[in-house]
């Protein structure tokens, strides 16, 4: 613990911008820790978004069963549409949904086919892998991903299965993947399902760090357990919010949004007013110092000078010289 609080002195008296560096490099190492643990599978995933088709699987172990189990549901003169329906419900119905940090630990992660289907459990983009590779091994080469920054689904000619969504920022054309930008409200969309059901405590370590690295250099444990309480309030009623709008499937306008906005903004707004105190004190500290030392520097100079002067009239007397 005296380490700690060494280094976290130290850190005070580093040059205003250093000390930022050192702690917005903090901050970045410890996001990505906590929304990717797992660094191999977040380095693999960089590559599967090069090459989403890698995952597509139409010959691995299972498919022939697969393909027997969707046979058997299949009236004789079942339409295409009919067995895309059919093939959605199979999937639904083997693969049940988990969120990738939940399922695989990092916040997003494509497993291909074959691994879908010896997990059982996975989340859209998962079951939409696996639907196209079941499709693509029963002939219907048209099948492709689509999706946008929450959702993913499949696509086939006109028709999409596993919950197409009406925006759609991630297509494959001509033999490229092609990304726009999604809109608000999609956006808005998105951090609701994270701010609803990525894992609390990995939500509250992010949240502590900020408070931890605008607090500093302060130590006073009491404003600080207040700004966490703030916090945490703040993040159960945003949380709220985030479910009532993932169950209408909209942007919901509520009093949780409003104050749990107003709590995590009121922390984060006290913690860098309580740090510039603290720098304050600290400057002052400094300054007071340093106005010490340089008392006691001249006081030593005097003392030094008043020895010297008195040396040269002793050894004057002594010589018999008479002093001015």
């Amino acid at each position: 613990m005296q380490t700690f609080w060494r280094m976290w002195e130290h850190l005070a008296h580093c040059k205003y911008y250093w000390r930022w560096l050192l702690k917005c490099c903090l901050f970045v190492i410890v996001l990505f820790f906590v929304l990717n643990p797992n660094l191999f599978l977040f380095i693999k995933q960089l590559f599967i978004y090069a090459n989403v088709e890698q995952l597509i699987q139409t010959n691995f172990d299972g498919l022939e069963e697969i393909n027997r189990e969707i046979d058997a549901r299949l009236a004789l003169n079942a339409t295409k549409r009919e067995e895309f329906k059919t093939i959605e419900r199979y999937v639904y119905e083997k693969i049940s949904y988990a969120y990738d940090w939940d399922n695989w630990g990092n916040l997003d992660y494509w497993p291909n086919a074959e691994q879908v289907w010896e997990r059982r459990r996975e989340d859209c983009d998962g079951r939409a892998i696996l639907a196209v590779s079941i499709l693509r091994s029963r002939g219907f080469s048209d099948a492709i991903l689509a999706g946008n920054f929450r959702h993913i689904w499949v696509t086939i000619g006109d028709d999409g299965l596993m919950s197409p969504d009406k925006e759609q920022n991630l297509r494959r054309e001509n033999g490229k993947t092609t990304v726009t930008l999604p809109s608000l409200s999609l956006m808005l969309k998105s951090f609701a399902i994270y701010w609803a059901d990525f894992p609390v405590l990995r939500n509250l370590l992010l949240f502590g760090v900020i408070l931890v690295l605008i607090y500093h250099p302060c130590r006073e444990l009491t404003p600080f357990l207040g700004m966490m309480i703030a916090v945490l309030i703040g993040y159960l009623l945003l949380k709220d919010w985030a479910r009532a709008t993932l169950r209408a499937d909209q942007i919901v306008l509520s009093t949780d949004l409003a104050l749990g906005t107003a709590c995590m903004i009121g922390a984060l707004l006290y913690a860098p007013l309580r740090h510039l105190s603290c720098m304050h004190l600290v400057r002052a500290i400094q300054q007071k110092n340093a106005s010490a030392q340089k008392r006691q520097l001249c006081a030593t100079m005097a003392k030094h000078c008043a020895i010297s002067m008195k040396g040269e009239t002793d050894g004057r007397a002594a010589a018999g010289t008479p002093t001015k």
